[in-house]
């Protein structure tokens, strides 16, 4: 007895984003560039959600490059306080992100 979908419109949906999503990781597998910027943004979004209210603002600017964080913070005193944490930080950002794209983090 063949069993037919109970709907074969949302058969068809799930075939499609599927495909859709294996079409980007494959572009992104290809595309180092837009990898890199895509990781970018995520390493940045993971900044922003996981960093509280109180680190936020000193926040000057962040670059990714390498596997390597580089945070401007514009307060000295919160800057070394977060040097002190740099392991926590790398494991919860990498925690959030559900893989290890970041090894290291460099506060200036």
């Amino acid at each position: 007895m063949n069993k037919s979908p109970s709907n074969p419109e949302q058969e068809g949906k799930k075939e499609t984003t599927l495909d859709l999503k294996q079409s980007l990781e494959n572009l992104l597998k290809k595309d180092t560039k837009l990898r890199k910027s895509v990781q970018k943004g995520e390493v940045e979004h993971a900044w922003f959600s996981l960093m509280d209210k109180t680190v936020v603002p000193y926040t000057h600017k962040l670059r990714f490059k390498d596997g390597t964080l580089t945070v401007w913070i514009t307060s000295a005193p919160l800057r070394e306080e977060l040097s002190r944490g740099k392991k926590e930080i790398i494991n919860n950002l990498n925690k959030f992100l559900g893989k290890e794209l970041i090894r290291k983090i460099i506060f200036r």
